[in-house]
């Protein structure tokens, strides 16, 4: 046998080795876990991103955690503020880096002391390793670094205050920009680094980067909402409390994106500055929720288990669409109807042939057309504020940030008492919407290539989004500089038809979370 075969052999032998070990480099870490390692299993790794979410939920800051062999030469502390800076990590983000063939770990974090870090690396992660747990030692980890964010009050809102404080309001809002965008590496310059999107986007590109950005973040939480009830409806309100209140904290957040939006259409042109200004907020405001949106996703999967429950789930399904009124006054109800029944034959279908991923993919399609069918044929009076804001739901595949931000404003002015003002803004509301539906089907009409028209009422409902659109608002940024035009909801670029085809694969059912993880649950056979 000849040498170098011999010595290949050699290596792929476990315990074997004829070179030293060499230290890991320094990592580029995107996700909230990187495990270089191979040292968690599944559900420990399961186990961790859960800490990670459970302390950006708590504190408003993110937890990265980072699994290598060994630092080799560098000190621990020298290898994690290496890292955090290859990374891009910024002011607000905490990384852990864990070597586990040395048993050693440091934190880095501009928000915290050295010395706080320090004593939780030694008290908290190390003693963890020395009993041969590297999962606890991240998940106890994450407690402390709670901890520590509790004992220092609200850290990151008091960097931003001494950032007010010690910035003008125009460096203000550029430093704001880049820690929303820099973790997530969507705009990236030559060299690939982050890049601040004020500096690179035009006046008119930030109007429609902000317009686009409520959009999808809009329909985010319709979504989610949706989700949430079924969630609520199958297991109690206890069971989405948490859920409940990160709904309740974006919705409560989108407001002031929303109102943001209604003043930018009455600033002068003149008035640059501020334009640009109320622009780059809006843009923020929408990442920040996008991302709080995006935080809880695993968790509330676990809470569905939806491949579990497949076939109770259908036949409940089956028991709503049987009690549904037909031929009714409503034709995109009766067309989500005839779909929502096909959706559950095919799902039971899939199920049946053991495409698990398939068949829940389907059940969402028919839950979140049922559930649509319901709003629209609510027989219950509603003022004309309700009646537009159902009418905007229903279409919002079509309908663009014009008639959505008059309805925001409109609500948020009937809790105030303006009845006048709410109703002209409803008004205003209705006729951008009614004109965003017609375009959007006389573009139908233009397509060779038109799906049935169930298929085509569920993109008009919301209901299937693109999932070429994931990736976050720094996506929404990408698209603009990429010279893509359109202008209304998710559904205004219709892919194509529910037949066979190249575009079998590109729509799914939205699902809870942000614009990043809401068409999850797709790429499953056709609609």
């Amino acid at each position: 046998m000849k040498i170098t075969s011999l010595i290949a052999i050699l290596l792929l032998v476990p315990g074997l080795s004829l070179a030293p070990v060499q230290a890991d480099d320094p990592v580029d870490v995107s996700t909230s876990l990187t495990d270089q390692a191979g040292a968690l299993d599944k559900s420990e790794a399961a186990e961790v991103r859960q800490a990670a979410s459970d302390f950006y939920s708590d504190t408003g800051q993110r937890l990265y955690v980072v699994y290598v062999p060994t630092f080799g030469d560098l000190s621990p502390k020298k290898w994690a503020a290496e890292t955090a800076r290859v990374s891009g990590l910024g002011s607000a983000d905490l990384l852990l880096a864990i070597a586990t063939d040395d048993g050693t770990a440091a934190s880095h974090s501009k928000a915290f002391s050295d010395d706080d870090l320090d004593a939780i690396d030694r008290d908290t992660v190390e003693p963890a390793l020395d009993e041969g747990d590297p999962t606890k030692a991240a998940v106890n980890a994450a407690a402390a670094y709670t901890d520590l964010a509790d004992d220092h009050g609200l850290p990151w809102g008091w960097i931003v205050l001494g950032i007010v404080v010690l910035l003008a309001a125009g460096a203000f809002v550029t430093m704001r920009l880049r820690r929303r965008f820099e973790h997530t590496h969507h705009v990236l310059d030559e060299h690939g680094k982050p890049v601040d999107p004020a500096k690179i986007l035009s006046l008119d590109e930030l109007h429609t980067v902000a317009a686009r950005s409520l959009v999808a973040v809009d329909d985010a939480l319709h979504t989610s909402r949706a989700e949430l009830a079924d969630a609520e409806a199958q297991y109690g309100p206890q069971a989405v409390t948490r859920f409940q209140a990160t709904l309740d904290r974006a919705q409560g957040t989108m407001r002031e994106a929303f109102m943001l939006h209604r003043r930018l259409g009455t600033l002068a042109p003149t008035a640059e500055a501020e334009r640009r200004r109320t622009a780059a907020r809006i843009i923020a405001i929408c990442e920040e929720v996008d991302l709080a949106l995006d935080a809880h996703v695993e968790a509330f999967d676990r809470l569905r288990d939806l491949e579990d429950r497949v076939p109770s789930l259908l036949d409940a399904l089956a028991e709503r669409a049987d009690a549904l009124p037909t031929n009714g006054d409503d034709d995109q109800a009766d067309r989500l109807l005839t779909t929502a029944r096909s959706q559950i034959e095919r799902s039971r279908s899939a199920f049946d042939d053991e495409d698990v991923r398939a068949a829940v993919s389907r059940l969402r399609a028919a839950e979140d057309s049922i559930a649509q069918i319901e709003m629209l044929l609510d027989p219950a009076p509603v003022s004309d504020l309700a009646a537009t804001a159902r009418f905007v739901e229903t279409r919002r595949g079509a309908i663009g940030a014009a008639a959505r931000t008059c309805i925001w404003e409109a609500a948020r002015l009937d809790e105030l008492g303006s009845a006048q003002e709410a109703a002209a803004l409803v008004e205003e509301a209705r006729k951008h919407a009614e004109a965003d539906v017609a375009a959007w089907r006389g573009r139908r009409e233009q397509k060779e290539d038109r799906g049935s028209s169930g298929f085509e009422a569920m993109v008009l409902g919301g209901i299937l989004v693109d999932r070429r659109r994931r990736g976050g608002i720094g996506n929404v940024i990408a698209r603009v500089l990429g010279g893509s035009s359109h202008g209304g909801g998710s559904g205004e670029r219709f892919p194509g038809s529910d037949e066979p085809g190249d575009n079998d694969k590109l729509r799914a059912p939205g699902s809870y979370g942000g614009t990043r993880t809401r068409g999850r649950r797709g790429g499953a056979g056709r609609f």
